[in-house]
């Protein structure tokens, strides 16, 4: 019984924290994911055909400086794999990006939510900031519906 917590335990954790670090990474480098994005949502194929090409290439050099019996080859190794896993989440926080405005296209509320984003040092729009406004606009389910959208939604065609 244990393994199968452990096992729960690991999806649940890696369905936690993958989607914030693509949120983290979409925030820190906006303009890098928003060109990953273009790119991705223009040419998918050819966006995927690099990204395989990308690993390949990524996986040869690695194979053979992990090979070898010298330690800073060995750090070489690791160095590349964090730098390629790096390239990997921009290329996946684009991904998600382009699903989430394909996905807002066809929702109801989602016209009224675009207002509602997450913006970095800004307190009327930032998590601290729904602290200070209290209820008027807490948020009220994972879509983060405020009381001001919900009646915009219900007054919209």
């Amino acid at each position: 019984m244990a393994d199968v917590y452990a096992v729960f335990g690991t999806l649940l954790a890696l369905g936690i924290a993958f989607p914030g670090l693509l949120t983290g990474s979409w925030l820190l480098f906006p303009d890098m994911v928003g060109r990953a994005r273009i790119r991705a949502a223009g040419t998918p194929w050819r966006s995927f055909l690099l990204g395989v090409g990308a690993v390949l290439l990524t996986a040869i050099p690695v194979l053979i400086l992990n090979a070898l019996p010298i330690g800073i080859a060995k750090l070489a190794a690791v160095l590349i794999v964090f730098g390629a896993f790096g390239l990997a989440t921009l290329g996946a926080a684009a991904v998600a990006a382009e699903m989430a405005d394909r996905l807002r296209a066809h929702s109801r509320i989602g016209r009224h939510l675009s207002h509602r984003g997450l913006v970095p040092g800004d307190p009327r729009r930032s998590a601290a900031g729904f602290r200070r406004r209290g209820l008027r606009c807490a948020a009220l389910d994972a879509a983060r519906l405020c009381f001001e959208c919900r009646a915009a939604a219900r007054e919209s065609p």
